[in-house]
C-alpha cells in the first residue's frame, strides 16, 4: 500500500503568496490561476498551495494525518480563518494505491480536526 496525504489551500481572489501569508506556511507546491497543470492540458482556475506529508508513503493514512495535525497544530486558527473567507477552501486529500481494499476508518480526533480547520475530505483509492 502507498499513501499520499496533503492539505490543499485554494482561493479565487488571493494570490499564492497571500495564501501563504494567511495560513503561515510556504507550501510544497504553488500555482496561479491560468497556469497549466503539468502533463495535462488543464488550466488552473484558482490560485493554490499544497502542503504534503513528509512521512514514508508505506505508512497508513491515520499516521500521515496525525503527523500533519502535529506539525500544523500552532496554525489551526490561521487555517480556520482562511477557510471561512469567501472563495477560500482547504481540502485534506488522501490518495491510496493498494492491491486490495485499504482501511478507511478515521478516529474522532481526526474528523474533529478536519472540522476545526474547515477542511473538506477527499479520498481516492486506486487498486493496483
Amino acid at each position: 500500500m502507498e499513501s499520499h496525504v496533503r492539505l490543499i489551500f485554494t482561493s479565487k481572489h488571493m494570490r499564492p503568496d497571500q495564501i501563504s501569508d494567511a495560513i503561515g506556511i510556504e507550501g510544497d507546491e504553488i500555482w496561479s490561476a491560468g497556469d497549466k497543470r503539468p502533463k495535462t492540458e488543464l488550466v488552473e482556475i484558482e490560485n493554490g498551495l499544497i502542503a504534503k506529508s513528509k512521512l514514508d508513503k508505506c505508512l497508513d493514512l491515520e499516521t500521515h494525518i496525525e503527523s500533519m495535525m502535529k506539525n500544523f497544530s500552532s496554525l489551526e486558527e490561521k487555517f480556520t480563518n482562511f477557510s471561512v473567507m469567501p472563495d477560500c477552501e482547504i481540502q485534506l486529500s488522501c490518495v491510496i494505491y493498494s492491491n486490495g481494499a485499504p482501511p478507511l476508518n478515521f478516529e474522532r480526533h481526526i474528523t474533529r480536526w478536519i472540522g476545526i480547520i474547515g477542511a473538506s475530505l477527499d479520498i481516492d483509492v486506486y487498486i493496483v
